[in-house]
C-alpha cells in the first residue's frame, strides 16, 4: 500500500518528488483550512434571535387588530349600501304620487275615531298625498303635515293640507305643540330613536303618539301565488315581500322599543279588490317602481294570473301607541 502524503506532520517540510515536480502540494498551495475557520459556524441565536413570547403575543394582538378592522370596515360598507336602497325605496314612493293617492288603501274608521277623540290638533309624521289626514281631517282634526318629499306633499296640499317638506328628525316645530302625533305607514322610514324624542317634545300632556300600518293577510292560495309571481318574475327586488307571514311585526317591535309604555292596537277588516284595482295598487309598494319596466310588467300579469278578476283581501290594521303622561290635560281633568 503507497504511503500517504499527509502522513508526515504538517509542520515539516516535505521533499520534492522529482518525478511529480509540476504537481501542486496541498499543504503548500492549497493549505488545509479548517471550516470553523472560514466559515465559522453561527449559533443559531445569531443568525435567527428567538422571538420572545411578548413579542409573538404583540404579533398575535397585531392580527387580531388589523382583523377587526377589516371586519368593521366591510360591516361599515355594506351599512352604506343598506343605507342607500333603504334612501332609495324610500324616495321611490314619490315617483307617482297620483297612483299613490288613488290605489293605496285606506284606514279603519273605528282607528281614526278612537285617536280622533279628544286629540283634535294633529301633527301627520310623513303625510304623504294625505290619505289619513283626510279620515283624520273628516273626524274633526286640524291636520299639519311634515314630509320629506316635494312630490308628495304638493298632492297633499292641493287637498288643502299645510304641509311643511323636512324629515320628522330634522323638523322644526318652533314651540308648537299637538294632541296627537301620528304616521301612517311610515314610521319605519323613521330613526325610532330621534323620531320618538321630537315626537315627546312636541306633544302636549296627555297627548297620543299613533304609529300604525296596514298588514295584508291574504289566503294561503293567494300568498303562495303572490310568492311564487315574485320569486319568478322580480328578481331585481331587493327583498321579498312575501318572504315572512307577518312583516310588521319586526317593524312594530322596534317602534315599540323607543316608546314609554306603548300599546298595540289591531283592527282586523276586509277589501274588496277587482284585478285592476289590485295591480294598480302594486307599483306603489316600497321598490316596485325602481324595477326595469320589463320586469315590473312581467310581475303585474303574474300577479294578475294569480288574483282572479275579483278578490277580498284581508286587513290587519296594526297601531303602536302610547301617551304623554308628564301631567294631566285640563280637558281630561274636567
Amino acid at each position: 500500500m503507497p504511503t500517504s502524503r499527509f502522513a508526515k506532520s504538517r509542520f515539516e517540510k516535505p521533499r520534492l518528488d522529482e518525478t511529480r515536480l509540476n504537481e501542486t502540494q496541498p499543504d503548500e498551495t492549497r493549505p488545509e483550512t479548517r471550516a470553523d475557520e472560514t466559515r465559522p459556524e453561527t449559533r443559531a441565536d445569531e443568525t435567527r434571535p428567538e422571538t420572545r413570547p411578548e413579542t409573538r403575543a404583540e404579533t398575535r394582538a397585531e392580527t387580531r387588530a388589523e382583523t377587526r378592522a377589516e371586519t368593521r370596515a366591510d360591516e361599515t360598507r355594506a351599512d352604506e349600501t343598506r343605507a342607500d336602497e333603504h334612501s332609495e325605496i324610500a324616495q321611490s314612493f314619490g315617483l307617482d304620487p297620483e297612483r299613490y293617492d288613488r290605489a293605496r288603501p285606506r284606514y279603519p274608521v273605528e282607528m281614526i275615531n278612537r285617536i280622533a277623540k279628544d286629540h283634535h290638533e294633529l301633527l301627520d309624521v310623513g303625510i304623504g298625498t294625505g290619505i289619513a289626514a283626510r279620515q283624520f281631517r273628516d273626524a274633526g282634526c286640524e291636520v299639519l303635515g311634515v314630509e320629506p318629499d316635494p312630490r308628495m306633499a304638493a298632492v297633499a296640499r292641493r287637498y288643502g293640507f299645510p304641509v311643511e317638506e323636512s324629515r320628522i328628525e330634522d323638523w322644526d316645530p318652533q314651540g308648537r305643540t299637538f294632541d296627537a302625533v301620528v304616521a301612517g305607514q311610515t314610521w319605519h322610514w323613521v330613526d325610532p330613536v330621534a323620531g320618538a324624542a321630537k315626537a315627546y317634545q312636541v306633544l302636549r300632556p296627555g297627548g297620543r303618539l299613533a304609529l300604525f300600518w296596514n298588514a295584508v293577510q291574504p289566503s294561503k292560495d293567494l300568498a303562495e301565488g303572490f310568492g311564487a309571481a315574485y320569486r319568478r318574475a322580480a328578481p331585481s327586488l331587493p327583498f321579498d315581500p312575501w318572504a315572512v307571514t307577518d312583516p310588521y311585526a319586526t317593524i312594530v317591535e322596534k317602534a315599540s322599543e323607543h316608546l314609554r309604555d306603548p300599546e298595540v292596537w289591531r283592527f282586523t277588516w276586509d277589501h274588496e279588490y277587482t284585478r285592476e284595482e289590485w295591480l294598480d295598487q302594486i307599483p306603489t309598494a316600497g321598490g316596485h317602481g325602481l324595477l326595469p319596466p320589463a320586469e315590473l310588467e312581467a310581475l303585474l300579469t303574474a300577479i294578475g294570473e294569480a288574483v282572479g278578476d275579483r278578490f277580498t283581501m284581508r286587513y290587519q290594521t296594526v297601531v303602536v301607541t302610547t301617551v304623554k303622561k308628564d301631567a294631566v290635560r285640563k280637558d281630561a281633568a274636567r
